[in-house]
């Protein structure tokens, strides 16, 4: 199995790609408050951001998932259900700590 296939979108490059956006989406400061509100009471993000964050968490999410089902196949392992139990998408219900969405501007 190659962990990292040039141009191919096998292995860990879907993962490393599905990271990017969800670590900047994770670290963006919040637009829904202006800079002195923020650094007073703390970050605010807008439900967009907050939309994006979640879609990126999911994407990445799911890379991991592919990640481990071509890894067992590849390693000649059984398939077995990554995630029993577990529904495979989840509700957008994925939240930063402390991210109200304020109207403050």
């Amino acid at each position: 199995m190659a962990l990292w296939e040039p141009g191919s979108n096998r292995g860990l490059k879907p993962i490393i790609n599905a990271t990017i956006p969800a670590s900047g989406a994770a670290t963006s400061r919040g637009k829904a408050r202006n800079v002195l509100v923020s650094r007073l009471i703390g970050e605010g993000w807008t439900k967009e951001q907050l939309q994006e964050f979640n879609d990126a968490v999911s994407a990445l999410g799911h890379a991991r998932l592919d990640f481990a089902r071509m890894a067992r196949k590849e390693l000649g392992e059984a398939e077995v259900e990554i995630l029993a139990g577990v529904p495979e998408s989840p509700p957008s219900q994925l939240e930063r700590p402390s991210t109200t969405p304020s109207s403050e501007s």
